[in-house]
């Protein structure tokens, strides 16, 4: 299913956050409706030479920190935040504290919040592609999450490059595609449809001629219950 908690934290929890001294500590402080507010000791941060980045990154002389976590591989030296939760080493990327693996510090570009790109690969999050041609791949802004995408060689879903007929796909929403052979849901397969007649009728449902597609888990069950709703004549 799609990325989304990222998401949810970086648009609710921005600025409910920050890095202050309590009892002679430095410590995050965070804040939520649901818990009230929160005070975590940065276990083994370097007290004198400890700096904030800003409300949930920060530094010490040995370690880059997201909230009270170390960065693992992290280089607090030459380590500098690029925006939309990703940042940079002179060696390495990162995004919301993983390590981006391959991704080259030198040509980075964010293209939007969870897509970027270097100029050997596209990558969405943290999860490289594999993107053949780097410099066709683009967002297709479909869906408010926009998580389709493409290049002149393949689409993708979230993280995930979509085993489809390229030449005849076409997108229905922010979850829905066909091509000449099946339909899609969040870039999975659904065998057995009436491509000719296939529809979506909102963001988790569709239909074709047949029957009606409930699709509440997507990765394992198709239809309630396994059954469809109206059998084929």
């Amino acid at each position: 299913m799609k990325t989304i908690l990222p998401v949810l934290i970086l648009i609710l929890l921005t600025g409910c956050q920050s890095y202050k001294i309590k009892n002679g500590k430095w410590s995050f402080v965070s804040w939520n409706e649901g818990n009230g507010g929160t005070v975590t000791e940065v276990q083994g941060a370097d007290q004198n030479s400890f700096v904030p980045i800003n409300g949930v990154y920060a530094k010490d002389k040995n370690y880059v920190y997201l909230w009270n976590n170390v960065i693992e591989g992290a280089d607090p030296n030459t380590f500098a935040y690029l925006g939309k939760d990703y940042g940079k080493d002179q060696q390495k990327v990162f995004f919301g504290g993983k390590e981006l693996k391959g991704a080259d510090p030198n040509t980075f570009q964010i293209i939007e919040y969870r897509w970027s790109k270097d100029k050997n690969d596209a990558y969405c999050g943290s999860e490289p592609l594999k993107v053949v041609d780097v410099a066709s791949f683009k967002i297709l802004h479909i869906g408010i999450l926009n998580d389709w995408a493409k290049d002149k060689n393949d689409y993708y879903f979230d993280a995930k490059k979509i085993d489809c007929d390229y030449s005849t796909v076409k997108i229905l929403n922010g979850s829905y595609a066909i091509d000449k052979n099946r339909a899609y849901f969040d870039g999975i397969p659904i065998e057995g449809v009436d491509v000719k007649t296939f529809q979506a009728t909102d963001g988790v449902s569709a239909k074709d001629r047949y029957r009606d597609y409930l699709l509440e888990r997507p990765k394992t069950n198709f239809y309630i219950n396994s059954t469809p709703l109206k059998s084929p004549p």
